[in-house]
């Protein structure tokens, strides 16, 4: 396959099979070859946390083995039975500031109404304090979703954030 790629790419590669294959189960033959010797890789890239290298190594491997079926080299894909997200070192969480004492949400309410730049922003800042609303969901809000009378908004699906 390396004539399919550019010589950048095949190098990459090659370094993350040297690095994360060869050295650990390079003496096993590829039939013999099992998820637990694949998980060693996926912990070596957890010991050295490397998310992006685990995520195409994960790809890269998916493929050799695809490729040694289609060929009849093997019997099965391993890679197949293994989940992606389960592998790879999850993303760092953002923390965002946390107000838990009344003395700073008091401050906080102070610094919105004493707020003199554009209205808009104002009232978005105010909004979303009042309603703890994803900023795309007040940026977003329409007057027909809003039931002034009964005190409700009504967020459409389309507008919330939904995994």
């Amino acid at each position: 396959k390396k004539l399919e790629l550019s010589e950048k790419t095949y190098k990459s590669y090659m370094s993350y099979l040297q690095r994360f294959a060869f050295g650990i189960y390079g003496e096993i033959i590829l039939d013999k070859l099992q998820i637990k010797d694949i998980l060693k890789s996926f912990e070596k890239f957890r010991k050295e946390n490397i998310r992006e290298g685990a995520d195409k190594f994960f790809t890269l491997l998916n493929e050799i083995f695809r490729h040694g079926v289609i060929k009849e080299y093997i019997k099965s894909n391993p890679m197949a039975n293994l989940n992606r997200k389960e592998l790879l070192i999850n993303k760092a969480s953002k923390n965002h500031a946390t107000l838990l004492e009344t003395k700073e949400i008091k401050a906080l309410v102070d610094n919105i109404i004493d707020y003199k730049g554009y209205i808009s922003v104002k009232i978005a800042a105010m909004f979303s304090l009042l309603t703890a609303q994803r900023s795309f969901s007040i940026r977003s809000a329409k007057w027909e979703d809003i039931d002034l009378e009964n005190g409700i908004w009504y967020i459409p699906q389309e507008d919330m954030k939904m995994k």
